[in-house]
């Protein structure tokens, strides 16, 4: 069994959560070699059962840590960064309640292993630093600054993730050290990387959402350990007073036991929590650096007017609306696009030529998959640092990831223009 060998401490948190009124049934903490850990079952576990409940009580949250260490900080500090301060600089007294637990979380090298957020090659803006190629929906830097530039004319592309993590972590820090001088960068970036993939949902009670989900946060003990998959075997309620976790089918004895951590793509899993998944229903990339470089001023203009500008995403099952409404900007009279736009018909669509452009576009990224991937496998061959050679290789099979996506959108373009002939 998967818990077999699973040092004590883990075994301990689930009788710490427990002894503060956590309820648990029919799941235990276990290792899964090559994996880490995760949540099995240790007995069959029926449709619609409840298996874990979290009281409020048992959490950390801005409302549960002294209200004397939150009324420091100025209105509008990210409640993210409230939390990884009190974790780095909070009274021993009042965070040793949750010992049992932080015993059982992540080493900081673990998160330097995973997170491109703390990898030093990545530490500037040029996210191609000492080889590492970032996919550019991760780094949100146009594919022209990167590998073998194909145009001329950067631009940021829409889904910069590294780089607003960044910003993310940069304003928690100086919001933080202006009010703590003596702050330390190495624990509060740990402690902020634990807030970050750690946490969940929480809205104190008769507060309302806020418009920053970053200030809707709150750690959950022990459910944690729930790793993330996008045919998630657990649902989640929240209630100002607890935390429920349900089974959305039947479950398995030693069957791992999954949660959603929302439909989110490979490259967001990557840089936000530092994993991401072999087969991912939600997986996508954008061709936006490369859509971007065939647009005129005036193509900008009448795409923001529509709101159609950015955002041109592709699956394995072919492209999004939005990429093909700016495939027939190309050929068709501007007079004209703005009606298919308007009526949301193909009238005037030439099939043929909205498929050879889209194939154009993604055969394009499909180069730029070819030789990122030449220059990671090279890297690697060269390299001498494990760790660092680690840290390539994950994006080199992230980069395949994306590949084969392409291809099998490219696949899609060409039988989507046959079955139209």
């Amino acid at each position: 069994m998967a818990t077999d060998g699973l040092p004590k401490e883990h075994l301990e948190c689930m009788e710490w959560a427990i002894s503060h009124g956590a309820e648990v049934r029919g799941v235990t903490p276990a290792r899964f070699p090559g994996r880490g850990l995760g949540m099995v079952a240790t007995r069959t576990i029926e449709e619609d059962e409840t298996i874990i409940i979290i009281p409020s009580s048992v959490m950390l949250t801005v409302d549960s840590i002294p209200s004397t260490f939150v009324k420091k900080f100025r209105t509008g500090t990210p409640t993210q960064a409230i939390l990884a301060a009190y974790l780095t600089h909070g009274d021993r007294r009042s965070l040793k309640k949750w010992d049992a637990w932080r015993k059982v979380w992540p080493s900081r090298q673990v998160f330097e292993d995973s997170m491109p957020l703390l990898w030093p090659e990545l530490s500037q803006s040029d996210s191609g630093a000492g080889g590492i190629i970032l996919p550019p929906s991760a780094s949100g830097i146009s594919e022209t600054s990167q590998a073998n530039p194909l145009g001329e004319g950067d631009k940021e592309i829409y889904q910069n993730i590294l780089s607003r993590q960044r910003t993310r972590l940069q304003r928690s820090w100086e919001d933080v050290v202006s009010v703590i001088p003596d702050m330390n960068w190495d624990s509060f970036s740990y402690n902020w990387c634990i807030v970050n993939t750690r946490s969940f949902y929480y809205v104190g009670p008769g507060k309302e959402d806020p418009e920053d989900w970053n200030d809707a946060l709150g750690l959950v003990p022990f459910v944690d350990y729930l790793n993330h998959s996008d045919e998630w075997t657990c649902d989640v309620a929240f209630r100002p007073t607890d935390y429920t976790f349900k089974a959305n089918r039947r479950i398995e004895k030693d069957e791992e036991i999954y949660i959603s951590y929302g439909a989110h793509t490979n490259d967001f899993l990557l840089i936000e929590y530092g994993f991401f998944l072999d087969q991912n229903v939600c997986d996508a990339v954008y061709l936006d650096g490369i859509i971007f470089r065939e647009l005129s001023p005036a193509d900008e203009e009448e795409l923001k007017q529509w709101e159609y500008y950015g955002n041109y995403e592709i699956t394995s099952e072919g492209p999004c609306r939005r990429i093909g409404a700016v495939a027939c900007m190309k050929y068709m009279d501007r007079q004209n696009w703005p009606h298919i736009m308007e009526s949301n018909s193909d009238e005037g669509v030439d099939t043929q030529k909205t498929a050879e452009i889209i194939s154009d576009w993604i055969n394009a990224y499909l180069k730029e998959c070819e030789m990122s991937i030449e220059s990671l496998e090279a890297n690697i061959a060269a390299g001498q640092d494990e760790r660092r050679n680690t840290r390539v290789s994950m994006i080199l099979n992230r980069w395949k990831q994306i590949k084969s996506l392409c291809e099998g959108a490219l696949n899609a373009v060409a039988w989507e223009d046959t079955d139209t002939e």
